[in-house]
């Protein structure tokens, strides 16, 4: 199949994923230092009899294999921070931000030219950020605080993992990427241990199904995401930024407020428009 369809399967399953880790961090789990560890743990689970299926072995360079797996770890926990204290209506959509920062980051590494178009979609992006992020209040402060600033940093990161996850594939392998990455990230995220150590006596047998449905959608997703990156990085991150998970976020706020998030039909259609602005600028940045 093209890298595109499996870009969109991921960016879908990427937006249940998000509603359903929004919903255990509200109402179950609620350290995200746990929760993003058992995500973790439960991504090795699945990954480790699929890359054996497909003999996946040792890497042939390690090094690239550890600096992608230290992005993802951080990137998982400044984004499991950030998605435990913003709306997923916000959250979804200022995830684009992913797609300036891959751009610069071409500009600035790889020598890339930078054309006055892509500047422009650029500027569109970061000022839409300030409105796709308002409240019932419209005060431009609900963009200025300090958990938008860690789903910004956690949107490089982001970026910054497509970009290192694209060279660990074409060097060791699709499948001998997936297994060692995601060994070294839980690894890595054992170095937590400390934060969440205390939360894990409230673990429930309730909470096991939601959260293994989580993990195999993580599963899936990364899957599909690595496949369609490592063929392309622009377009790909384009299209899993679409925010599914925002219009999943407005359409349970309708049906089951208590479950995510509640706001007036004012504020939706602010952030929906406002979304559907970044969508574009999204999109023509990485043609």
């Amino acid at each position: 199949m093209p890298f595109y369809i499996f870009a969109w399967i991921a960016s879908f399953i990427y937006g249940v994923e998000t509603i359903l880790i929004k919903a255990l961090s509200k109402h179950s789990v609620k350290n995200p230092w746990l929760l993003n560890y058992l995500w973790a743990a439960g991504g090795v689970f699945f990954i480790i009899p699929l890359a054996f299926i497909k003999k996946a072995g040792f890497p042939a360079r390690w090094d690239i294999i550890i600096y992608s797996a230290l992005a993802n770890a951080i990137f998982s926990f400044t984004y499991m921070i950030a998605l435990s204290k913003i709306d997923v209506s916000v959250f979804s959509p200022l995830f684009n931000f992913k797609t300036v920062f891959s751009v610069i980051l071409g500009f600035i590494f790889l020598k890339e030219i930078l054309t006055p178009i892509q500047i422009f979609f650029i500027t569109v992006l970061f000022l839409t950020g300030f409105f796709v992020s308002m409240d019932e209040k419209f005060s431009i402060k609900s963009f200025f605080n300090k958990a938008v600033l860690i789903l910004l940093f956690s949107a490089l990161l982001y970026a910054v993992f497509s970009v290192l996850i694209n060279q660990a594939v074409v060097i060791n392998g699709y499948w001998t990427s997936n297994l060692w990455v995601s060994i070294v990230n839980l690894i890595f995220l054992s170095l937590t241990y400390p934060l969440f150590k205390k939360d894990l006596k409230t673990l429930k047998l309730v909470y096991a199904l939601p959260l293994v449905i989580v993990v195999l959608a993580e599963t899936i997703g990364n899957l599909a995401s690595i496949k369609a990156f490592s063929e392309n990085v622009g377009i790909s991150s384009a299209i899993i930024s679409v925010p599914f998970s925002m219009l999943m976020a407005i359409g349970l706020s309708f049906i089951w407020p208590n479950l995510l998030e509640k706001h007036k039909i004012k504020v939706y259609a602010v952030r929906i428009l406002s979304a559907s602005v970044m969508i574009y600028a999204a999109l023509q940045l990485s043609r």
